[in-house]
């Protein structure tokens, strides 16, 4: 894997699949599901394993999952990643989740490529 940042995205709150394209690559890799409620640590730990620098998980702002609650299972999962990260010695801070509404969400992408969300 060539990418420095791996973005799990939910299918909900990123945009369709032209935008992707327009941040997507050496440095990005946009991967898309259903609802980032479905995220599980051994995601990130494939990415990590596979050479990823960063990983992004991102889902819908508060009030706005399409399930209901799948934003704050995501957010839950990550700070249980970070942990697990933190005791393999990666460090937890090479994961993290962000709230990101679609209508913003390239742009927002962005921002993370060009360094001006600093992780």
């Amino acid at each position: 894997m060539s990418s420095k940042i791996v973005i799990f995205a939910c299918n909900w709150c990123s945009p369709i699949t032209k935008d992707i394209e327009t941040i997507e690559g050496k440095d990005i890799l946009v991967i898309r599901y259903m609802c980032s409620g479905r995220f599980e640590p051994s995601f990130a730990l494939k990415a990590f394993e596979l050479g990823a620098k960063e990983v992004i998980v991102v889902g819908c702002p508060d009030g706005k999952c399409h399930y209901g609650s799948g934003n704050k299972q995501a957010e839950e999962q990550v700070e249980r990643t970070q942990n697990l990260l933190q005791l393999l010695g990666i460090g937890g801070q090479k994961i993290r989740y962000e709230f990101i509404h679609r209508d913003v969400f390239v742009e927002t992408m962005m921002l993370f490529r060009n360094g001006k969300q600093g992780l």
